[in-house]
């Protein structure tokens, strides 16, 4: 099969193609097309002309199999030490095998490399920190990621999410409604243990401005209680800005890095 109806290298552009997607329940009928879903050799070695640059060529040549990037990953400390969850070789057998092949695979291929780009690799670059050579393996992951986009082989829900990114500039429709209710319904769970907390929504003369991770408001409501009680601070007020979830692109956590969705560091007006 060329294309699936559901999956396919088509980009989500529509609300129509979306809500269709999102009514396949874990992407049941979108797995079972994909086993169908037809490999174009010749498309993938013009991307690789194009795009496959001396850097990552560089990377995958000089790369000398010592498996010094082994102890950095976490796949591999938690898979019992594995030899495939070791990153060199994760991407000399995924990206290493296209380029060797120009791009003649096949469907089971292609499916490997999908779920070992997007399962067994998170790109945190740790194993970079490790390697002699800097050979960094999230940057040749993220590539690789790509290469498997453009021929219709992603995950379900990344399809689905990027589709939300060019419909909404979002990854969740969340109308400002929703968002006020979810406050207030937050509020109601947690009055007995915390008397008297408070989430402001667009409070004036705020100290202290905090944000959410945009998806929260829709997927997991119960796991983010614990963050309007920073308003609960003596001599402190804050607020929570509102919600457009057309328009609201990860805010994430106030912070960057390790910062971002594990502590509360605030932006405090000057």
């Amino acid at each position: 099969m060329p294309q699936g109806k559901l999956c396919n290298k088509k980009p989500i552009t529509t609300e129509d193609e979306l809500h269709e997607l999102l009514a396949d329940k874990s992407g049941k009928r979108y797995y079972e097309e994909m086993q169908s879903l037809d490999v174009d050799a010749s498309e993938i070695e013009a991307l690789f002309r194009k795009s496959f640059k001396s850097r990552l060529k560089s990377w995958l040549e000089i790369c000398t199999h010592c498996a010094l990037c082994a102890e950095s990953c976490f796949f591999y400390l938690a898979n019992h030490k594995d030899p495939k969850q070791v990153p060199s070789y994760k991407i000399q057998s995924t990206l290493g095998e296209l380029v060797r092949r120009k791009g003649r695979v096949d469907n089971t291929f292609m499916r490997m490399t999908m779920d070992t780009a997007w399962s067994k690799c998170t790109c945190c670059n740790r194993c970079a920190l490790y390697c002699p050579f800097g050979i960094d393996m999230g940057v040749m992951f993220s590539y690789l990621r790509g290469i498997c986009f453009s021929q219709g082989f992603v995950p379900w829900e990344l399809k689905i999410g990027s589709g939300m990114h060019r419909i909404y500039r979002a990854q969740m429709d969340i109308t400002t409604e929703d968002w006020v209710d979810t406050c207030q319904w937050m509020v109601e769970e947690n009055e007995e243990e915390w008397p008297g907390l408070e989430i402001p929504v667009d409070k004036e003369n705020a100290d202290i401005i905090y944000t959410v991770n945009a998806r929260d408001p829709s997927t997991t409501r119960k796991i983010w209680p614990m963050q309007p009680f920073c308003f609960m601070w003596p001599e402190k007020t804050g607020r929570f800005p509102v919600w457009d979830g057309k328009k609201q692109v990860w805010p994430c956590s106030p912070g960057t890095g390790k910062e971002a969705g594990c502590r509360l560091k605030p932006f405090t007006k000057v």
